[in-house]
Formats: C-alpha cells, sequence, structure tokens
C-alpha cells in the first residue's frame, strides 16, 4: 500500500503499482495493466493484445489487420503485403502474404483484387501494376499477367488502339462495299484467315 498520513497505509488499488514505501500509486503505463489491488508492479499485455491508456485494469484483443506483440501500447498493422482478418495476432509472421492477382497496403485484412488494367505475378505485392500502354492490356480484374495486343494484319486499321484496358480492335474495308466491317477483336490474323481478305 501507501501512505496517505503517518499513521495509515491505504491499498494500493487495481490499474495502478505501488512499491514498497510508496507515497502515491503510480498508474500502469500504456501496455501494462493490474486486475487486482494492491499489487508492487504492473504486468505487461500479453501478446496478441494491448493497452494504448494508462491505470487499466486489462487489455483489449488485437483487431483484425493488426498484430500485438508482448507489452504492446498500440495495435501494430501487418506489413504491406500481407493481411489478416483474425485477432489475437500475436507477430507479424502471423500475417499472411498477401495472394497474386491482389495487393495489399499495410493494415489489409483481405486482399483487394487488382483493377481492370492491372496485375501483379507474385504474391506478397503491396501495389499492383499496370498493363503496359500500347502493349498489352487486362480486361478482367484480380489478374496474374497482362495480355499482348493484338496486331492488326496488313490493310487493316485499329480504331480503338490498344490501351491497357482493352485490346485492339481490327478493321477491314470490305471488298465490294464502302461498308465498313469488322473482322476482329482479339484475334485478328486468326479471323482474317478464316474470312479471307476477299469478303463478298
Amino acid at each position: 500500500g501507501y501512505l496517505s498520513s503517518l499513521d495509515q497505509c491505504v491499498v494500493c488499488p487495481a490499474g495502478t503499482s505501488c512499491s514498497v514505501g510508496s507515497g502515491q500509486p503510480t498508474p500502469c503505463a500504456p501496455g501494462t495493466y493490474n486486475a487486482q489491488a494492491s499489487q508492487e508492479v504492473c504486468l505487461n499485455c500479453l501478446a496478441g493484445s494491448f493497452q494504448p491508456q494508462a491505470g487499466q485494469t486489462a487489455c483489449v484483443t488485437c483487431t483484425g489487420g493488426n498484430y500485438c506483440p508482448l507489452g504492446a501500447a498500440a495495435a501494430l498493422p501487418c506489413p504491406a503485403g500481407y493481411f489478416s482478418n483474425a485477432s489475437g495476432l500475436r507477430s507479424a509472421d502471423a500475417c499472411t502474404p498477401c495472394t497474386a492477382g491482389s495487393a495489399c497496403p499495410t493494415g489489409s485484412t483481405a486482399p483487394t483484387p487488382c483493377a481492370v488494367g492491372t496485375f501483379t505475378q507474385s504474391a506478397g505485392r503491396s501495389e499492383c501494376d499496370p498493363c503496359q500502354q500500347g502493349a498489352t492490356y487486362q480486361n478482367a480484374s484480380g489478374a496474374t499477367t497482362c495480355l499482348s495486343c493484338t496486331a492488326c494484319p496488313d490493310g487493316s486499321w485499329r480504331d480503338p488502339a490498344c490501351t491497357p484496358l482493352a485490346d485492339t480492335r481490327c478493321w477491314l474495308l470490305h471488298a465490294t462495299s464502302v461498308n465498313i466491317r469488322q473482322i476482329c477483336c482479339t484475334a485478328a490474323v486468326a479471323a482474317v484467315t478464316s474470312l479471307g481478305f476477299g469478303l463478298q
């Protein structure tokens, strides 16, 4: 206990500590606690929990997307490229690598699929890479690679050209008409081979 007067000792309350000869109780520091009264020292929060405030009688379970080592005063986020939706993680090693085709910013609780026009080929990425303008594209989300843009055959033209979001569209002029006919989108050469250039 601590002395409030020369002839009286008072019980040290929960959430504090009182060393021998204390004149007043000392609130437990953040990251520590005391659930019981009359304690000489405060206890560290167990791994998987934390306590941001002083003078507390319990610790708080670590939340998803975070981990809490022994004596944590704050929940620490899973590093970039990793995620977790579980509570009570004790170390960063318990966070899960982000899956290929997705990205995980710092503190993620789940992978975020790469948007159309982007990709990640390997696991553990914090952001997705864009497809190369005019060379590759990807029109689906959650992709692990980009697709090569179609090379339009001789005698045709592109409209529109290939972008990271969509492939080239190739066009040929009808042999006996001024009408313009689309012959392909993602497989121009194959389409021309099957239809022929002398369309009737």
